[in-house]
């Protein structure tokens, strides 16, 4: 598991370098095609293997209306559907992970724990911090605001979590998924600025591109935990009018009467693939907007827009939450893990036994009124 993850973060830092050169494709760089594998020798017969899933996985968070984890469920209290057909639980257990007490001395906060437990392993997470630098501000406040709250973020891991840091522009100092912290906040601290001045369309395609794609790597992990802390300003794109781009209102932002739709769309259909691959895998999205609370004013850094709109759809449409509108970000820092703290990991063994390759939808509720109940929206047979 830990070559996997390491293999997965790498793959997101090798596509952020990628997007710098778009036109540059698997076949030239010497891969072959996402999902497809080097063809096996003439004279070689090679096995034909079936498959099945024998036991369906799901992390299930249940939270109340104030956000915060309700405890005490069991199995009676959950109900699973698959296609609309009630499921039986076989595998059940709660999580509930403390909070990490404060190192004892400050040159302890960087040492990678060296002892693991198997409940540690049961229940290690999955943090991915994106760091914004191709559509954020070149502005000493923006700077700050991303450092404090990626810092934070690592300051809140539990030490059985794994967390990776990934630019979307220059990955030279992004870091694999670790528990080493020392190294977790190097890469957050090589972070020098962003680049939103001046910039064409290129740079808001690489920031959303990322988020893309790291989602769909996330999400072929199975039974972790995962959520995805994105830092930065946003990206120009109303996600509410993707049908409508000339209606956008985004004269303003650089791009041309002409490309308008073209880049928009582009944008709109990542946004689009995104979404659903997080709702198959239950991976939230958590946005933080690095410019704090804006105002209206003269044209100049960081002024409201359709950024802030973006952030919040993004979250929203992933189930997370937005850190926007405000000049105190460790709140929305503290959210992420206060959600993540305890949830439900449930069992099912399907009753649809065909192998189909269709796209099997999976509902979960829980008999207790007013609570909001998050989990994977289905799976591939």
């Amino acid at each position: 598991m830990k070559r996997l993850l390491a293999n997965v973060a790498v793959a997101v830092c090798a596509i952020a370098a990628a997007a710098e050169s778009p036109a540059v494709g698997l076949a030239q760089r010497g891969l072959p095609p996402r999902g497809s594998l080097p063809p096996s020798p003439p004279s070689q017969q090679v096995p034909q293997f079936r498959s099945r899933v024998d036991l369906v996985h799901l992390d299930v968070s249940v939270l109340d209306q104030s956000r915060r984890p309700v405890k005490g469920l069991g199995p009676a209290d959950f109900t699973v559907l698959e296609n609309g057909v009630e499921q039986s639980i076989a595998a059940f257990s709660a999580v509930d992970i403390p909070a990490p007490e404060p190192p004892k001395a400050e040159w302890m906060r960087d040492v990678a724990p060296d002892v693991r437990t198997n409940e540690d392993l049961k229940e290690r997470r999955l943090f991915l911090i994106i760091i914004d630098d191709a559509a954020t501000e070149l502005w000493p406040l923006v700077t700050k605001n991303v450092r404090e709250s990626a810092l934070r973020v690592i300051d809140k891991l539990h030490p059985a979590d794994l967390a990776a840091v990934v630019f979307t522009r220059n990955n030279k100092n992004s870091q694999d998924f670790t528990a080493d912290r020392g190294r977790l906040r190097a890469a957050i601290e090589s972070f020098s600025g962003g680049s939103r001045e001046g910039m064409t369309d290129l740079y808001f395609r690489m920031s959303v591109e990322v988020v893309m794609r790291a989602v769909q790597a996330l999400g072929d992990l199975p039974d972790r935990r995962k959520s995805i802390v994105y830092i930065g300003e946003g990206v120009p794109v109303d996600l509410d009018l993707a049908a409508a781009p000339a209606a956008m209102g985004l004269s303003e932002t650089g791009f041309s009467t002409i490309s308008q739709r073209g880049a928009m769309g582009q944008l709109t259909h990542m946004m689009s693939l995104a979404f659903r691959a997080a709702a198959r895998a239950n991976i939230n999205v958590y946005t933080i907007d690095a410019c704090g609370f804006r105002v209206a004013g003269p044209p100049g850094k960081c002024q409201p827009g359709i950024e802030v709109d973006y952030l919040i759809n993004i979250a929203a449409a992933t189930n997370g939450h937005a850190g926007v509108n405000s000049n105190d970000l460790a709140p929305a820092v503290d959210a992420i893990f206060i959600e993540n703290a305890s949830y439900y990991l449930l069992g099912y063994q399907t009753t649809e036994l065909r192998q189909d390759g269709k796209f099997r939808r999976i509902e979960v509720r829980v008999n207790r009124p007013g609570v909001e109940v998050r989990a994977r929206n289905g799976y591939q047979s």
